[in-house]
């Protein structure tokens, strides 16, 4: 993977316009802190451009795996087992919900709280378990992971104390947080890619 040392170092009034709009749009921030936000992304864009990766950036095309019968016989199992436990969740009365949320909540060790919105996080979570199986089981298709998104790992706990400074408000990992949705706008809106997932933002805001 090659990193975007050729690529545009400045946002252009489009790009700009459109992160203003959706950051607008998602009722983040005022108008003055969104328009000193978007100056200084620009100027970081411009620090960091050496090591942020482009979501056009060339790569090498995956290898063929070698096949392990066994590993997909494991593999097409879990699947299965995850698509059941994706259904059955489904069937779990809407008015139980929060009965069990209190019971995790409650037999959490980490003291972590849990609500109806976990659940469908965990549902999604869950699906992707089963398309990961899926997809190491089809040998036709090797699996591309594309861009690496922890190469933006640096820019983002720099884009945290902006984001702070700029909306007052501290930034989360949190998958419905603002700042989750703010790094959205910017991977969606920029030719970079930038890592958004709750995991890999936990990470990043444990070691601002």
């Amino acid at each position: 993977m090659e990193s975007a040392t050729a690529a545009a170092t400045h946002l252009d009034e489009k790009q700009k316009l459109g992160i203003e709009k959706e950051l607008k749009r998602r009722r983040i921030g005022d108008e003055m802190g969104r328009q000193i936000f978007i100056a200084a992304l620009e100027y970081q864009i411009s620090n960091f451009a050496g090591q942020l990766m482009r979501s056009d950036a060339p790569r090498d095309e995956p290898a063929p795996r070698p096949r392990d019968r066994a590993l997909e016989q494991i593999l097409i199992a879990v699947e299965e087992q995850a698509r059941l436990l994706s259904e059955l969740l489904l069937q779990v009365p809407k008015p139980s919900m929060p009965e069990l949320a209190r019971v995790l909540t409650a037999q959490d060790e980490r003291g972590r709280n849990y609500d109806e919105g976990y659940f469908c996080e965990l549902g999604s979570e869950i699906d992707r378990l089963r398309r990961a199986c899926n997809a190491m089981t089809d040998i036709e298709k090797p699996i591309d992971t594309g861009p690496d998104p922890e190469s933006s790992g640096a820019f983002v706990r720099k884009l945290a104390g902006i984001f702070s400074e700029c909306f007052e408000q501290e930034p989360t990992a949190a998958a419905d947080g603002p700042f989750r949705s703010c790094l959205e706008v910017l991977d969606q809106m920029t030719d970079y890619v930038i890592g958004h997932d709750p995991e890999f933002l936990s990470r990043m805001l444990a070691n601002r």
